[in-house]
């Protein structure tokens, strides 16, 4: 997140994607949260299968859960 346009999407996330979460009672995590966290997460939430697929854009990345 060191690019310009990162930054502006790395605040957005805390401004806005966490502040909802937390909100909601969630964990405030944002959109920002990496592929980690998005892990753990959805092992927690019991999918078997987390693949992260290969799309071609430098904002977003495309996860693929199955239980």
């Amino acid at each position: 997140n060191i690019h310009f346009v990162g930054k502006f999407l790395y605040s957005v996330s805390t401004l806005y994607c966490m502040t909802q979460s937390l909100a909601q009672n969630g964990e405030g995590i944002g959109a920002a949260m990496g592929e980690p966290k998005a892990r753990e997460l959805a092992a927690a939430a019991g999918f078997k299968h987390f693949r992260r697929l290969p799309i071609e854009n430098p904002f977003c990345v495309l996860y693929e859960l199955r239980a």
